[in-house]
């Protein structure tokens, strides 16, 4: 387990402040973030690469804030990976299984990551360089994993790969950590990284933690707008351009003194009906006055750009086959409801 107390980091005008959370053993977090969060800076901090100002590291429940990396039994995958060329691949793979770390490796270690990763027809290969970019990646996680170590550090590794290669080597790093029990502690920017990866999110923007939880809890439910922004949420709205019945139920039950100031819903949680659907939508209401601006296909989906009344602009996301059983087009009248089971109370700023 990894406890991180009250930690300031800074770096040239850039700070990070007063983070403190909690990482158990056996658990896989992502830590996400735009670019210039400070997402990298707290993994050198955490890992032991970089001291902080303030604050303490504990792992296990010993004081690890001033120990060296190499000193923690933990793993690391860098963005460029870091193999060594002058090294074959079993070579490269053998690396960290020296002294202190080979003690604790099981004689199969090698044997059984080799097996999980697909390794066996690159054991041959001498030159690292003429490996492929997924294959190189493989061999960074079996050179990771073979040490078992308490914890893997990862910095958005699988960002130089394409689509399908990439979701491979996440599908496979996935089963294999979940199969080992293997702590995981992800810096990345993609959310679908993180949210196949993880089982808890910790969203950092401008270098302080916004929201922790689990990932379907922080994609379902983010507290501000920056942060639903970040998610790629798209409607966001003033909480007085919603129907009065939704926004009291939203406002209901809250401290007085935070009222949500903007309000969200998610595009595939939009309704909108058209006359031959009849006035009134799953909320009961009558809905919002709009017409359709625009249509995006994108495969078995459709994402509908309406216009309300009032000029503002919401995105609603449809199966293709409702869009075209509804007979949307381009500058139709519709009528678009928001649920209000589905929509999202934010406060302001990050």
């Amino acid at each position: 387990m990894i406890e991180v107390q009250d930690l300031t980091v800074r770096y040239g005008t850039f700070a990070l402040r007063d983070v403190s959370f909690v990482l158990r053993a056996g658990e896989r977090l992502a830590v996400l973030g735009p670019s210039g969060a400070g997402k990298t800076l707290l993994l050198e901090t955490v890992m032991g690469a970089r001291r902080p100002d303030r604050g303490r590291v504990l792992i296990d429940g010993r004081e690890m804030t001033r120990v060296p990396p190499e000193a923690r039994r933990i793993a690391y995958i860098p963005q460029d990976l870091a193999l060594f060329p002058h090294l074959t691949v079993l070579e490269n793979l053998r690396f960290g299984l020296r002294g202190h770390a080979a003690r604790r490796a099981s004689a199969g270690a090698i044997e059984e990551v080799v097996s999980m990763l697909g390794l066996e027809p690159l054991l041959a290969r001498r030159d690292v360089a003429t490996l492929s970019g997924g294959e190189r990646q493989r061999l960074a996680l079996g050179r990771a994993l073979v040490v078992r170590p308490r914890v893997l550090f990862l910095d958005e590794p699988f960002a130089s790969l394409d689509a399908a290669t990439r979701t491979d080597l996440q599908r496979s790093l996935r089963a294999i950590v979940t199969r080992l029990g293997t702590t995981v502690f992800l810096v990345t920017h993609a959310f679908d990284e993180a949210f196949l990866l993880a089982d808890g999110i910790l969203l950092m923007m401008q270098g302080r933690i916004v929201q922790r939880g689990p990932a379907a809890a922080v994609f379902r439910g983010p507290r501000t707008v920056d942060a639903a922004r970040f998610l790629n949420i798209r409607n966001i709205l003033r909480l007085e351009r919603i129907p009065a019945e939704t926004a009291a139920a939203l406002v209901r039950g809250r401290p007085p003194q935070a009222p949500p100031a903007h309000v969200a819903i998610r595009p595939e949680d939009v309704e909108i009906r058209t006359d031959r659907d009849g006035p009134g939508g799953a909320d009961g209401g009558p809905g919002l006055v709009a017409r359709v601006v625009d249509l995006f296909p994108a495969g078995s989906r459709v994402t509908v750009i309406v216009e309300l009344a009032d000029g503002g602009r919401i995105e609603a996301s449809m199966p293709s086959a409702s869009v075209a059983s509804a007979g949307i087009t381009g500058g139709a009248p519709i009528r678009v409801h928001l649920p209000a089971a589905s929509m999202i109370a934010l406060a302001e700023g990050a």
